[in-house]
């Protein structure tokens, strides 16, 4: 099949199935938008921190890196990947569920509750700048602060409690979570765009495959 012939059996197949598409794109719209509106609104709090390569107690990091599920940084220090992995840590979701009684905003149990908090926080790593960015989403703003700078306060406690840094703090805050005013999601024009789009290809495409499909048949 030449080019010329191939755009036009491509535009042929668009003028005969442009019923079908716009049916399909206009139901998954409307489908979408109504589905983006019943979601609540969710808020993304975010505390900044900074680390420091410091020089911890190897026998003490070792010996909790199992209970823990933490691997301990070059030569036993501590750094960010490290750091990152004790945010990461079960242990640390427990005391911040314990801490702010998370198994009542999620009306759940308190190993479900652990479980649904390790995806409503996000922990970024910037290794090269020195510092973490703790992203909590909840569908409570002053919740999703508070889990932020939670995080934090319990990671200090068992910097105190292990002596994972024998020198200085683990980390330092640069700036607490505060009360985020604008919802992170859903964006109910955008899921509807990304919809439309999706849709109005992936209908072309299906009736492009059953054209050429009757036209080899034939």
């Amino acid at each position: 099949m030449s080019e010329i012939v191939f755009f036009k059996f491509c535009y042929s197949v668009f003028k005969r199935s442009l019923i079908f598409i716009c049916i399909v794109s206009i139901s998954t719209v409307i489908f979408t938008y109504f589905f983006s509106i019943s979601q609540p609104k969710q808020y993304t709090a975010e505390t900044s921190i900074l680390f420091v390569n410091t020089s911890g107690s190897l026998g003490v990091l070792s010996g909790i890196s199992s209970s823990l599920g933490v691997g301990v940084g070059a030569a036993g220090g501590i750094d960010g990947n490290t750091i990152k992995q004790l945010f990461e840590s079960r242990t640390l979701r427990e005391a911040v569920v314990s801490a702010l009684e998370l198994d009542k905003y999620y009306n759940k149990s308190f190993i479900e509750s652990v479980e649904r908090l390790k995806g409503d926080v996000r922990i970024i790593n910037y290794e090269i700048r020195k510092i973490l960015l703790i992203h909590a989403t909840m569908s409570d703003p002053r919740m999703a602060a508070q889990v932020a700078n939670t995080y934090v306060d319990k990671l200090k406690e068992l910097n105190q409690r292990l002596k994972l840094s024998t020198e200085r703090e683990i980390v330092t805050v640069l700036d607490p979570a505060t009360v985020p005013l604008q919802h992170s999601g859903p964006f109910v024009k955008k899921n509807m765009t990304s919809a439309f789009v999706s849709a109005f290809f992936l209908s072309y495409l299906l009736a492009f495959c059953w054209f050429e499909f009757l036209r080899k048949d034939h």
